[in-house]
């Protein structure tokens, strides 16, 4: 039930984790790792639940630190990558541009997969530096194959939530652009839907910040969140990216086809352009094509 205070509704919810002993350790100490490491596990999955420790909860909490530890030397060992996704034009397969991704090959761990690696970073709050280092790395290296004659005009990053919220980090950006000498009108910035969602106000801020330097901005991962679609009216954003995952593996050109022609129709009728990712197959591309999606990418 909601607490009461000075006059306001408060919702409190709990994460608990529970270890037994002396299945879970024999010790004070270990018993509360144990349930340290299983309290971590409810809020993973969400909050506001209980688990029971288990020898694979303590493994992965195990791992998780482990991570963690490694990646705080990442950026001083140049252990971090940037690697580049083609962006095309899919109404005749001409480059555009490209995605910048952030990739890590750690000394001791290996390569570690961005989906493990980055939610860590973001908790640990190493995303301000390391998505400042993308931001320098990417735009060097895109302004250095232009002067080479490639006529590339996009350049794509994906903000974390700290970057998105964190002041100044309009300021910074901008010193950077005019450091490397990118033009901010080829940078788009994406973001992925639900932290915009989250972070409405601030999303809003930044963008009423950067746009009027030709910035432009992209909602990422697309139709995944739970919400109306009302918010696009009042953000000024220039580009959906639709969610990889509606693509599939069938025989079928494309999977949930009918959700993708809700976004294209959603899209034109705001004037946004559309991104599609994770295209595989020749296939998806041509459907896509006929549908009239402006960008794809993906291992295709």
């Amino acid at each position: 039930a909601p607490v009461r205070i000075d006059g306001r509704d408060v919702q409190v919810s709990a994460s608990i984790g529970i270890a037994l002993c002396p299945r879970d350790g024999s010790t004070p100490d270990a018993l509360l790792k144990s349930a340290d490491a299983a309290m971590y596990e409810v809020k993973e999955g969400g909050k506001n639940s209980y688990y029971f420790s288990t020898v694979d909860v303590r493994t992965r909490l195990s791992r998780r630190l482990e991570v963690e530890r490694q990646l705080r030397q990442a950026l001083h060992e140049n252990e971090l990558e940037v690697v580049y996704q083609p962006q095309v034009a899919l109404s005749d397969s001409r480059l555009v541009g490209f995605e910048a991704l952030l990739r890590w090959h750690s000394a001791d761990l290996g390569i570690v997969s961005p989906g493990e690696f980055i939610p860590v970073a973001e908790e640990a709050g190493l995303m301000l530096s390391f998505g400042d280092w993308v931001l320098q790395t990417a735009c060097s290296q895109v302004l250095s194959w232009q002067e080479q004659g490639y006529p590339l005009t996009l350049l794509s990053i994906n903000l974390a939530r700290d970057q998105l919220c964190a002041a100044g980090f309009g300021a910074r950006l901008l010193t950077i652009l005019a450091t490397t000498g990118f033009a901010p009108a080829q940078l788009v910035l994406e973001m992925k839907e639900n932290v915009v969602l989250e972070h409405l106000e601030a999303v809003t801020r930044l963008i009423n910040t950067l746009s009027p330097h030709g910035i432009r901005f992209s909602i990422d991962d697309f139709g995944t969140g739970t919400s109306a679609y009302s918010y696009l009216k009042s953000l000024p954003v220039h580009l959906l990216k639709i969610d990889h995952r509606i693509l599939n593996e069938s025989r079928q050109p494309i999977g949930n086809d009918g959700f993708i022609r809700a976004m294209v129709s959603l899209a034109d009728l705001m004037n946004l352009e559309v991104v599609v990712g994770g295209i595989e197959r020749e296939p998806q591309e041509r459907f896509l094509r006929e549908l009239g999606c402006d960008l794809g990418q993906g291992y295709l």
